[in-house]
């Protein structure tokens, strides 16, 4: 799995629930489910490998949802025992969150000798 800023409890999570929506997904018939099957049904991949693959690209986008989740059960008795590791963990994500949300790179903005806008280009 390629290298993501996030805590590895949040991290955790955020696999988790992409599991958890692959399951969903392969369970139905849709395009999406179409599109996996058939990289298995020809050779391309493994059951195993798809999933590994479908939860490497999903997951990242599940981050947010992730530290929800984990804030949610902060609030709920139920998880008391558990408060401490959660707490602390979206505490040390948020640095690494910033990161992770920023925008990449800045625009560029060129002008000529006379100061008129000639050019925006991203990095």
């Amino acid at each position: 799995m390629r290298n993501i800023s996030a805590h590895k409890l949040v991290l955790k999570t955020a696999q988790d629930m992409a599991f958890e929506l692959y399951e969903e997904v392969m369970s139905g018939s849709n395009e999406m489910y179409k599109g996996w099957k058939e990289l298995v049904d020809n050779g391309k991949l493994t059951p195993k490998q798809a999933e590994r693959m479908f939860v490497a690209l999903v997951a990242p986008k599940l981050l947010e949802p992730a530290r929800a989740i984990l804030s949610h059960m902060l609030g709920d008795p139920q998880f008391a025992h558990l408060h401490e590791g959660i707490y602390d963990s979206i505490l040390l994500d948020n640095t690494l969150r910033a990161g992770r949300i920023a925008p990449q790179g800045r625009a560029k903005l060129n002008a000529d000798s006379e100061g008129n806008l000639t050019k925006v280009t991203t990095r």
